[in-house]
């Protein structure tokens, strides 16, 4: 046992794509799968009613019911195209915003 003051030994370290560490592939995030689980039950019809309720009444921000679609359904892919002249374009595929492979 450790004296006080002490830390005991790392007994492993942790070495970057081992693919023993983390969470396996194709397990979702609990943390996400109980968030789209709590936004999904605010968007059911009771849920759509009471949030429509809030809009109209002037006390649900926007930019809260965005957050509630992007959280659950994802924000759209973003696309920049720059045309730098005659013949010559460039486009830059932001992707989606927070891309990952975790559903």
């Amino acid at each position: 046992m450790a004296g006080k003051g002490k830390r005991a030994p790392n007994k492993g370290t942790f070495v970057k794509g081992d693919p023993r560490a983390g969470r396996p592939k194709g397990v979702p995030n609990k943390a996400t799968l109980e968030l789209k689980e709590l936004i999904d039950e605010l968007l059911t019809p009771v849920g759509w009613r009471r949030l429509n309720e809030q809009w109209e009444a002037g006390t649900l921000p926007a930019a809260t019911f965005h957050r509630l679609l992007d959280h659950r359904y994802g924000v759209p892919k973003q696309t920049v195209g720059v045309e730098a002249g005659p013949g010559v374009t460039f486009t830059l595929d932001l992707g989606k915003h927070g891309d990952s492979d975790s559903e």
